[in-house]
């Protein structure tokens, strides 16, 4: 009987000391993996901290602030983190409904009784839970708008359209986040970021921490919409960066890696707005692996923040999610909680949420079971949101144990196929393309002012022989002859579009309105 103990003994020695090994030295190799990760995805730089428990085990920059320069990323580098900003509104409403001042389940008009969607039995149902989980069905994002304020941005709500039915599936809206922040603010009696600034950013020590980008750089450099044109002085730019230790965001134009501008989310603050570094996001990490508390002291209910992490919609991954679900076949649900998305992943839950924001991309991801956090911040949005996910992913395979997988690579791979599968797309679109057509009046015919009750005014003007469109305080681009009536316009801006307009004449021979891909139908301005 004893020596079939010591065998068992043994037999579990040797079966649980990879994973021992693994754990005891998660971040072996890691740096030689980022270094190569940044040249594989050509992106010029990340900042990565991680914390274990309550301690920082690892808080490194890698690569460089901008490309073509040699200044570092630091720990102290800013970047824009995007949609990452969205717990930091879950967590805030939360410490509402622990001040009593508001309930997960309240409806929305109970705080903003001017808020409306165009189906009046939605408007009267909706809930801050709903808004919060992405199950409205109402989509609206904020490309066109530019500087409306962010009250005119929900007021024209209800004039979207549904994507599909209320509370039927999760339908991802940064319009529905905007909205949560407006009923924080409206409970509290003041902006969301200054509740930023009040009940997180102060108790965490995050000083540096800010979504105002005038600390950075004047309005002259950095971009107040979408649809913003990019810069055409790029000496502007290293004039506003100064001594000041901030990331320039890149985009891929033309298979170049290019700077462009920062983007202003202020008519969007609680959707996507933080700026903020990963020595102090290390620290909302501590936050968030305490549960609520810090330092020892509660700043969030127990109960009230595990609400936080529990699924409200089921996902249904698609897109680049989908890429990471199809190398993932283990894993049994992904679902979305209040500001989190999750799923399984070797037998763990995993709590995370990406960021994307024109030229930068983020993640902040916790393992609880393994009291696990990792913020990894990049200036380089040149493939979906999966690099900082990729680095992400490789540091909990160092800390579960098991054979670590070469994720960014994997995902880089995916990345190429889809983007052959688009190119084949546009191949069967252009195939489709009927010649010899010719739009049914003259160029000029097409210029004037359109409208849209959403995203309001836009131009379209001749220059010589081309068509241009033109956003009021944005972007313009050429709108050039596909077949009959329809157009593909093509905006050279900080976040590319690229979409197939068709005119409408009426039956006086006029042009009536045009319909914009993605966008709706934009109404003729008769003079």
């Amino acid at each position: 009987m004893r020596s079939n103990r010591l065998s068992a003994v043994i037999l579990l020695a040797t079966l649980v000391a990879p994973s021992l090994a693994a754990q005891a030295n998660p971040l072996a190799g890691f740096d030689g993996y980022v270094e190569q990760s940044l040249r594989l995805w050509r992106v010029p730089g990340v900042a990565i901290a991680v914390v274990r428990g309550d301690s920082i085990i690892l808080l490194r920059g890698y690569g460089v602030r901008q490309v073509g320069r040699t200044e570092p990323v630091t720990t102290r580098t800013m970047f824009e983190i995007g949609s990452t900003s969205k717990a930091f509104s879950s967590a805030i409403l939360a410490m509402l409904v622990d001040d009593g001042k508001l309930g997960w389940d309240d409806p929305v008009t109970r705080h903003l009784p001017w808020f409306a969607l165009k189906d009046p039995w939605v408007t009267r149902e909706v809930t801050l839970r709903d808004l919060l989980s992405h199950r409205v069905g109402v989509t609206g994002e904020f490309n066109a708008l530019m500087t409306s304020t962010r009250t005119e941005i929900i007021r024209r709500t209800r004039y979207l359209e549904p994507n599909i039915g209320f509370r039927t599936r999760y339908d991802y809206s940064n319009i529905m986040y905007a909205t949560a922040g407006e009923v924080a603010a409206a409970v509290a009696g003041k902006p969301w970021e200054v509740l930023l600034r009040e009940r997180v950013l102060d108790p965490l020590g995050m000083p540096q921490t800010t979504t105002d980008i005038s600390r950075f750089f004047d309005s002259a450099h950095f971009a107040h919409c979408f649809y913003c044109p990019f810069p055409k002085d790029p000496v502007s730019i290293d004039q506003a960066i100064g001594r000041q230790d901030v990331a320039m965001p890149h985009m891929m134009v033309a298979d170049t890696v290019r700077t462009i501008p920062w983007q202003s989310y202020d008519n969007g603050v609680s959707a996507g707005s933080v700026i903020s570094n990963v020595t102090e996001m290390a620290e909302w990490l501590r936050l968030l692996l305490g549960q609520g508390t810090y330092q020892g002291r509660r700043l969030i209910r127990p109960e009230t923040f595990r609400e936080l992490h529990q699924p409200q919609s089921i996902i249904t991954p698609t897109a680049w999610l989908g890429m990471v679900a199809e190398l993932s076949p283990t894993t049994h649900f992904w679902a979305y909680g209040l500001g989190w998305r999750m799923n399984d992943y070797r037998g763990r839950k995993i709590v995370w949420h990406t960021g994307g924001i024109a030229g930068f991309l983020a993640y902040v991801g916790l393992v609880p079971e393994e009291k696990l956090g990792i913020v990894a911040l990049s200036n380089g949005d040149l493939g979906y949101e999966l690099l900082p996910q990729s680095l992400a992913l490789r540091l909990i395979d160092g800390v579960i144990g098991g054979p670590p997988r070469d994720w960014s690579a994997e995902l880089a791979g995916a990345m190429k196929a889809d983007a052959r599968r688009s190119e084949e797309a546009r191949a069967r679109e252009a195939a489709s393309r009927v010649p010899g057509t010719h739009p049914s009046l003259p160029l000029e015919k097409f210029a004037g002012r359109y409208v849209n009750d959403v995203f309001g005014e836009i131009e379209v003007g001749l220059r010589g022989q081309r068509l241009i469109l033109h956003i009021p305080e944005g972007a313009e681009g050429e709108l050039t002859h596909w077949h009959y009536d329809v157009f593909r316009l093509e905006l050279e801006a900080s976040s590319r579009g690229d979409f197939f307009t068709t005119f409408r004449i009426d039956s006086a021979g006029q042009v009536a309105s045009m319909v914009i891909e993605g966008m709706g139908e934009f109404r003729r301005v008769r003079a």
